[in-house]
């Protein structure tokens, strides 16, 4: 299945929907494609609806995934993203907490949408359980 990225402005945050099967590549390209979008608007904040999206990725390219988001992402006040249950695992969520975002990981769009638009802007110490 074709990777598709849809784009939506107008938000008081940038959301990225993403559907399709991804690789690790993929996966930073998308990130790129975010934090890129977010570096020349005045988006500080950004969600990513990765919950169509078709992944496998071994426990070192979560890792990898993790740090990059990190490097590409820790400008920003808040990044959420929502994951399937299934495949919402932690280890790209601490490495890039690790690398200094402010990153959460989410399995349902409206606790990802609440603390997006919440003021909690400090970085949680430990994953949440939503």
């Amino acid at each position: 299945m074709p990777l598709q990225l849809t784009i939506h402005h107008g938000l008081p945050y940038l959301l990225v929907e993403v559907s399709g099967t991804a690789s690790l590549a993929d996966h930073q390209g998308v990130v790129s494609l975010a934090a890129t979008v977010c570096a020349g608007t005045r988006y500080r904040r950004c969600l990513l609806d990765l919950r169509s999206m078709e992944t496998s990725l071994a426990f070192t390219e979560h890792l990898q995934l993790g740090t990059f988001v990190g490097e590409n992402v820790r400008n920003l006040e808040k990044v959420a993203t929502v994951v399937t249950p299934e495949v919402r695992s932690g280890i790209s969520e601490k490495a890039a907490r690790k690398t200094g975002a402010r990153l959460r990981a989410f399995t349902c769009i409206e606790q990802a949408t609440a603390w997006i638009h919440s003021n909690e802007l400090s970085r949680p110490a430990e994953l949440s359980d939503a």
